[in-house]
């Protein structure tokens, strides 16, 4: 006989046309981490549910996380950073003007996230940096879309149309609604020494 494995999954999963699924119907992109052990039967056993803080992990739990601006514990229990990726489109150059000049990412469909973050940028699948993402629908401009928009840390060059993927760090706060430019641009002023205080905290600096 040949082998066969065993598959492990969580409570909430179900199989459908698409594979494995939970109630949700949220999969990630690689689809649902099975643990694979090799046996000599079919066997499919069914385990209890996995809490921590008495809260079940699943895509519901993590949704709330990055809800909530967990980015960290997030990331910790996807095994990988979030990520958003897509194209670099035309925008308003608002950014260039406040002295953040952003890449303005073309998104297709609602994140469960909105705020102010510090990214890791991928550009084509290869160059990476660090940067302050903005997500959300840009209160102090009236905007009704959410935009993700990028700030690349010392970087200079011509991105429209590229491939970026932005993958999220931590949350440095939510959107406000500025009364000015002004205020906007001492704010963002804020979120860029914050960042660089967290990125030497990750590097031991």
């Amino acid at each position: 006989m040949m082998n066969s494995e065993i598959f492990v999954f969580l409570d909430d999963a179900q199989f459908t046309k698409k594979g494995w699924q939970n109630r949700n119907q949220i999969r990630t992109k690689d689809g649902m981490t099975l643990l694979s052990i090799p046996v000599h039967a079919h066997s499919y056993p069914k385990i209890n549910e996995i809490t921590i803080d008495n809260n079940k992990i699943g895509s519901s739990y993590i949704r709330k996380l990055l809800i909530d601006g967990k980015i960290n514990k997030a990331n910790q229990l996807l095994r990988k950073p979030f990520v958003i990726s897509g194209a670099v489109m035309d925008g308003e150059k608002r950014g260039r003007k406040l002295g953040y000049p952003t890449a303005n990412i073309e998104i297709y469909k609602s994140y469960p996230i909105n705020g102010i973050f510090l990214v890791e940028v991928s550009i084509d699948d290869k160059d990476k940096h660090h940067g302050l993402a903005s997500i959300g629908n840009k209160p102090t401009f009236l905007g009704k879309n959410d935009v993700l928009e990028v700030f690349i840390f010392d970087f200079d060059s011509d991105i429209y149309k590229k491939n970026l993927k932005v993958y999220f760090v931590e949350k440095i706060r939510e959107q406000i609604k500025f009364k000015n430019e002004n205020d906007l641009k001492t704010q963002m002023n804020e979120d860029y020494k914050k960042a660089i205080q967290i990125l030497n905290k990750i590097n031991g600096l």
